[in-house]
């Protein structure tokens, strides 16, 4: 890839009041040292090729982070424009090979502070965002206060977990799942259709992006009341809707989707990262059998049950798959890899402030997401293996679904009416899972791994479970 520099995740926040310029680095500080991936970089070798080394946490405080002070004054437009050209300076000046891979803005107005952080992926994912917005949150109040800053225990080191990583590669505990893995990846899907794109005025863009947002009572539905029909979680019911939605636009027997995960629940013994900083994020796919599309309520509730059955039967919840294609050595695998599936899905779970939601908390000026937003995190160059990805997020009390594509490929009409589909079915899933007053059992509820949806569906239909 090239600009390797530049591919970053990040976040804008915002604080009423003035943000102290001492307290800050002292909380930048006070993080980059407790979280060791922090202080990664990543160096060239001729022979070996490119590896990772951990800098110690006694460097200078210029060599753990950069902080940019500045000030943006004129009006709304003018501080939008000045920030913006900034904070695209800023992610751009990431240096993989020398560091510091956490650059931080400051930008100082009238009415408010800003303060805008970037972090190389290589050093983060979106759970160890949780992590360092908690930190930053909690840091910064004890700092102000002028208090020595005391952060929560870590967990399992990201030097540490890569170590035990690479003896898993090897395990018997992680070559059983080759033959799963072995099926999924030698299955053939049909490929989406290819459209030529008409000349429009984001026709120079690679990519771009539609959305579209729920209620918050329609979210708060979705996240809370609507799993109790089957058993389901809320990404078994987001993902259905995708389905669904691809399904209609595109009908085949099966649909193969590259599944991104957190990667922090595996079978690795002893293997505790909940509050590791890092990049431990899975994909893998994920072959959904649901049948040709048929216009039926029975068809949409019958793909809500195979995406969560299909979910809850793969080993390690994903974890294994990378490791047999990155660690293991070919000739232990046993396997080939092919190419990566076209569609990528990803929910990113519930997103909240660092500082809590001001009307509940009794800090009225905490730190809030910003609607600013914060630029590009990654390079256009970057060659991306997906043409559709499709991702959710809950923020602020409402959920979002966005759906990236190809513009040389897809139209963008085409992927608006995928995009509305994909909420019709949500909320149809969504009402038809809150009009059920009982908890109606699917095949991964019973541990017979050989139980079928029909073999189910055959003895309730015996005891008249219906």
């Amino acid at each position: 890839m090239k600009e390797a520099n530049h591919f970053n995740q990040s976040v804008m926040l915002t604080r009423t009041n003035a943000i102290d310029e001492e307290a800050l680095r002292k909380t930048l500080k006070a993080i980059t040292v407790h979280h060791d991936a922090l202080r990664l970089v990543c160096k060239k070798d001729g022979e070996k090729g490119l590896f990772l080394f951990n800098r110690p946490a006694g460097l200078p405080d210029e060599q753990l982070y950069s902080l940019t002070i500045l000030e943006a004054a004129g009006n709304e437009d003018e501080k939008e424009r000045f920030i913006k050209s900034r904070v695209a300076e800023l992610q751009r000046n990431m240096d993989l090979e020398n560091g510091p891979l956490v650059q931080a803005g400051l930008f100082r107005s009238e009415a408010e502070d800003y303060l805008f952080l970037t972090v190389h992926h290589l050093a983060v994912d979106g759970m160890s965002w949780r992590i360092l917005l908690e930190d930053l949150a909690s840091a910064y109040e004890q700092a102000v206060s002028g208090k020595e800053i005391n952060l929560p225990p870590k967990t399992m080191s990201f030097k540490s977990y890569t170590e035990q990583l690479e003896d898993y590669a090897e395990s018997r505990q992680l070559l059983q799942q080759a033959e799963y893995w072995r099926e999924i990846e030698h299955y053939e899907t049909e490929s989406l259709p290819c459209e030529q794109a008409e000349r429009s005025e984001t026709s120079a863009k690679k990519r771009n992006t539609v959305s579209f947002t729920l209620t918050e009572s329609e979210t708060n539905a979705l996240l809370k009341d609507v799993n109790s029909a089957y058993n389901t979680d809320t990404q078994d019911v987001l993902l259905a809707s995708a389905v669904l939605a691809v399904q209609k636009w595109s009908p085949r027997d099966a649909l193969k989707i590259a599944l991104e995960g957190h990667g922090r629940q595996s079978e690795q013994g002893g293997a505790d990262i909940s509050r590791t900083v890092g990049w431990f994020t899975s994909i893998y796919p994920v072959l959904f059998r649901a049948g040709a599309y048929e216009p039926l309520e029975e068809y949409e509730i019958r793909t809500l049950k195979t995406v969560k059955d299909t979910l809850r039967r793969i080993p390690d919840k994903g974890n294994g798959y990378g490791v047999l294609k990155y660690l293991t050595p070919p000739k232990l695998a046993g396997m080939t890899f092919g190419k990566a599936p076209e569609i990528s899905f990803n929910y990113l779970g519930q997103f909240d402030a660092p500082g809590g939601n001001p009307a509940e908390t009794e800090q009225p000026d905490a730190f809030q997401f910003s609607p600013l937003g914060s630029g590009d995190d990654v390079t256009d160059t970057w060659k991306r293996e997906q043409s559709l990805e499709i991702s959710a997020i809950a923020a602020k009390g409402r959920m979002t679904v966005s759906i990236s594509y190809e513009t040389g490929r897809f139209r963008q009409d085409t992927i608006e009416r995928l995009s509305e589909s994909c909420r019709y079915f949500l909320l149809k899933l969504s009402e038809h899972c809150l009009s059920k007053t009982d908890t109606e059992k699917t095949v991964s509820d019973f541990d017979d791994r050989e139980l079928t949806e029909e073999a189910l569906q055959d003895i309730a239909d015996l005891l008249s479970f219906h």
